[in-house]
């Protein structure tokens, strides 16, 4: 017996490998040293700004709220021996408070 004939297509085209990716991640900017060090300076200089403007603003909000606590204290402690079991002024009935 013969050994049997094995036919191979060959492509008349070439094997094409598959497109090449980018690599992932940032790709450099082509600036030079002074230029990154002087954008590096802006972005912190703007990176402080944005800081402080949230630190006053948590500032204030604490003041305002300090103010609003003393008030609510005082309230507390005018209202705290009442002469009797129903208050006038505030409208609120001490009898729960010391029962």
């Amino acid at each position: 017996m013969e050994p049997e004939q094995v036919f191979v297509a060959i492509p008349s085209t070439p094997i094409q490998s598959p497109p090449t990716r980018k690599k992932p991640g940032r790709k450099p900017l082509g600036l030079s040293a002074e230029d990154r060090v002087r954008m590096n300076r802006e972005a912190q200089r703007l990176s402080r700004e944005r800081k402080n403007k949230r630190l006053a603003a948590a500032e204030e909000e604490n003041e305002a709220l300090r103010l609003r606590v003393q008030q609510l204290e005082a309230q507390l402690t005018s209202h705290s021996e009442p002469t009797s079991a129903y208050c006038r002024n505030c409208e609120f009935n001490h009898t729960e408070l010391n029962a």
